[in-house]
């Protein structure tokens, strides 16, 4: 779910929300295939963790391995927030000095799109 906007207004977090307010029969566990596309910062994340340990619905993360029914898994899945957070600030960050520097020296941040060659003219 890449994006900015919240988990719950996009497509995918709008089912999630769905199945955690009414629980389908023989619905045990979503599953994701990483934690760090459930929300934008550990805030979100963290509460959408809550709201899985309160409800009666699991969350298993296929590439972190995670599995919110055990103790290590919610801890794990807590650390991945916090983690995934600041990987997405410190990116940002880089950007955005990458970004200054190239308009400090004059040049423009305009790279050929994948698989084009730029002609020199």
């Amino acid at each position: 779910m890449p994006g900015t906007n919240l988990w719950a207004d996009r497509p995918g977090g709008r089912r999630i929300a769905d199945l955690l307010d009414t629980r389908r029969p023989g619905t045990d566990a979503a599953v994701v295939l990483r934690m760090d596309w459930l929300g934008r910062d550990a805030a979100e994340q963290l509460a959408l963790l809550k709201r899985f340990r309160a409800g009666k619905v699991g969350l298993v993360a296929i590439a972190q391995q995670v599995d919110l029914a055990t103790p290590h898994g919610r801890a794990k899945a807590q650390i991945g927030a916090v983690l995934a957070e600041l990987e997405r600030s410190l990116i940002a960050e880089r950007t955005a000095e990458a970004l200054t520097e190239l308009r400090q020296q004059g040049r423009a941040w305009d790279h050929a799109p994948f698989g084009w060659g730029r002609a020199s003219w």
